[in-house]
């Protein structure tokens, strides 16, 4: 496969925008495409960032699989693949469809395929860029496990990412032939507030069914998926947020948050302001009369 300067800078371009953020909303904020299901994730729908179309059979057996989290044994400390990408924010409980085709990518993918089909996602953290340090991850990480791959004839890869666990990163390990992270697993604090919780379970189950809603039938395996952690407030803040909050900041936020209880809180407050400026956009026409202001 020829490479050319623009091809090298598509490939960055790439691997720092990623699905798991903006690309499910309009400006006005309203969902455009579902990332979930087994529709097609295109260029257009995507905002560009997979030219091609994403394959039917890498999604529609993978809609939301059951990990459970004992895949990834708590230790101390352990080494994993990473990779770094501009304002991607991974969360437990999301699948984020990524195409690879960076060389050192497509290495790290062919042996953790190999392995333990995991790897870490982690967004890069640009207060701590250096001329020696041009791929700094942020303090936080998530673990991920493949759970759809699809390989083209040109070498590239289209995959389907799992969130599984959230991380303290200690140090960068290495950074050839791929990075690799020391990171150290944590665990959910332990829910105190459970009358708290529940009232705010039943908020996120409410408005994220609001937000969906324009999606029909596209919306069926996210809302399963989300009533299915109805009894567990941490898992269904991440899987709530991992598909419906774009904003990189709150997701950040999120993803260092350990406390169920505030997670599943701020969760609920977000989508509910998201229910509401939608309700808005409705009523007002969306971009053209928010322009106006």
């Amino acid at each position: 496969m020829q490479s050319t300067d623009e091809e090298d800078q598509g490939e960055e371009q790439t691997h720092r925008q990623t699905l798991g953020d903006d690309h499910r909303r309009s400006r006005s904020g309203r969902l455009t495409h579902p990332p979930w299901g087994s529709q097609q994730v295109t260029g257009e729908t995507a905002g560009g960032f997979l030219p091609q179309p994403l394959p039917l059979p890498l999604l529609r057996p993978f809609a939301f699989p059951l990990i459970p989290s004992t895949l990834l044994p708590m230790v101390p400390t352990v080494v994993v693949p990473v990779m770094t990408l501009g304002n991607c924010v991974f969360l437990p409980q999301q699948l984020l469809p990524l195409r690879i085709f960076e060389p050192r990518y497509r290495k790290m993918l062919k042996e953790t395929l190999a392995g333990s089909r995991m790897f870490a996602i982690s967004q890069l953290d640009e207060e701590s860029l250096s001329p020696d340090n041009d791929e700094p991850p942020c303090p936080f990480t998530c673990v991920g496990r493949i759970v759809g791959h699809v390989e083209l004839e040109d070498g590239t890869s289209h995959i389907v990412l799992e969130g599984l666990r959230r991380a303290r990163v200690i140090k960068v390990k290495r950074k050839t032939p791929y990075p690799q992270l020391e990171i150290a697993p944590v665990v959910d604090e332990a829910s105190n507030d459970l009358l708290g919780s529940t009232r705010d379970i039943a908020r996120v189950l409410a408005f994220a069914e609001n937000i969906v809603s324009e999606l029909g039938e596209d919306a069926a395996p996210l809302m399963q998926r989300l009533r299915g952690l109805a009894n567990q407030p941490g898992a269904l803040a991440d899987a709530a947020a991992g598909h419906l909050v774009a904003d990189a900041d709150t997701r950040r936020a999120l993803l260092e948050c350990l406390s169920q209880d505030q997670r599943i809180k701020a969760v609920a407050d977000e989508l509910g302001r998201l229910d509401a400026q939608r309700k808005l956009d409705e009523q007002t026409g969306g971009d053209e009369a928010r322009g106006l202001n």
